[in-house]
């Protein structure tokens, strides 16, 4: 009961209670005044969404086709920008062959070349405006779609929701089974299959007879039937071997396989000593390696891949230079540097 006493409203009101509601009871005309626009916008929704909705889809009508002409204009206005560009850099390529002997132009052909300038220039801005307008009316008349129920008006989430029309039921598809091969029949007296089993011609044409007790075979001197060709289910082909599929094979073409997990795993900030041990083994296991074919590898951009490690790797001797005497040669190609056999006479003492 000691909690609901917290809930009682206390004998004494609290310090500055008055002023509160004095507060609040003071007259504020710009309040008011806000208030009163925002009730009469309001109250003009309805009227407005009624007008809009009466008149909308003629506007909409109007404005698709205005929007599909206007395009079209524009398309027109685009090609005849192309054009005169085009006159207008023939007509100043033309002039070039008009030149006097110290090189310069003049007379008609400087003015045939002022009047090509202005015709390529304005061939130009005609063009980009063209453009630029027929982009925009594209955007409009896409922007407005033609509704697809008659009775809807086109004003998207103002539209009233329309009735759905229910999904068809889908008859149930039913798989074909395959038939189950009979079990092989079984004599009376022991229950053990029979090694042949009855041809289904012979039980069509053959009679119904009472069944009689067959001998029980000797299976130590009977030999197993062959079985009867037929269809067999065979085992699915071995995979063929290639490279994985999770490696593409446009990026990692002409690389080892050895090599396909590092190189796939060099993300996008490789550690130097790292990448530069894997670029070794990989020069030191084909023949030439370009610089191309490591960046197509690695993923990286060949002028960054050549000056951040390759380019360390020459200058410590590991890499050498397919053409020493051009190294900037386009088919530069690298490998690893062998190392140079002893001279036959290095293991002789001096004399």
């Amino acid at each position: 009961m000691a909690s609901l006493r917290l809930f009682e409203r206390p004998p004494e009101t609290p310090p500055g209670l008055d002023r509160v509601r004095a507060w609040l009871r003071k007259p504020r005309p710009r309040l008011r005044g806000v208030w009163l626009w925002i009730r009469w916008i309001l109250s003009g929704i309805p009227a407005t969404y009624r007008y809009v909705k009466k008149k909308w889809p003629a506007a909409r009508e109007q404005i698709r086709r205005v929007a599909d002409e206007g395009e079209k204009v524009a398309r027109a206005a685009v090609r005849i920008g192309h054009a005169a560009q085009e006159i207008g850099g023939g007509i100043v390529r033309s002039t070039r062959a008009l030149r006097g002997p110290d090189g310069k132009v003049s007379g008609a052909a400087a003015k045939a070349r002022e009047v090509g300038r202005a015709v390529r220039g304005f061939g130009g801005r005609l063009k980009e405006g063209s453009g630029g307008v027929a982009a925009a009316l594209s955007s409009v008349r896409r922007l407005i779609p033609a509704p697809a129920d008659k009775d809807a008006t086109g004003l998207g989430l103002l539209d009233p929701p329309a009735n759905p029309t229910p999904e068809p039921t889908r008859a149930p598809v039913q798989r074909a089974r395959k038939p189950r091969e009979p079990d092989p029949p079984a004599t009376p007296a022991t229950g053990t299959p029979t090694l042949e089993e009855p041809r289904p011609e012979l039980a069509e044409a053959a009679p119904a007879k009472t069944a009689e007790p067959a001998p029980e075979p000797d299976l130590a001197e009977t030999e197993p039937a062959a079985p009867e060709p037929g269809p067999s289910k065979t085992e699915p082909p071995a995979p063929v071997a290639g490279p994985p599929e999770k490696y593409p094979q446009a990026r990692f073409r002409d690389l080892p396989r050895v090599f396909l997990p590092q190189a796939n795993a060099v993300g996008d900030r490789p550690h130097p000593t790292t990448l530069r041990a894997l670029i070794l083994e990989i020069c030191r296991h084909r023949d030439w390696t370009t610089p191309a074919q490591l960046a197509r590898w690695f993923d990286m951009h060949r002028r960054s891949l050549s000056n951040r490690h390759i380019r360390p790797l020459l200058e410590a001797g590991l890499l050498e230079r397919r053409f020493p005497d051009r190294p900037n040669s386009p088919k530069q190609a690298y490998r690893t540097r062998r190392e140079d056999p002893a001279p036959p006479d290095a293991g002789r003492p001096a004399s």
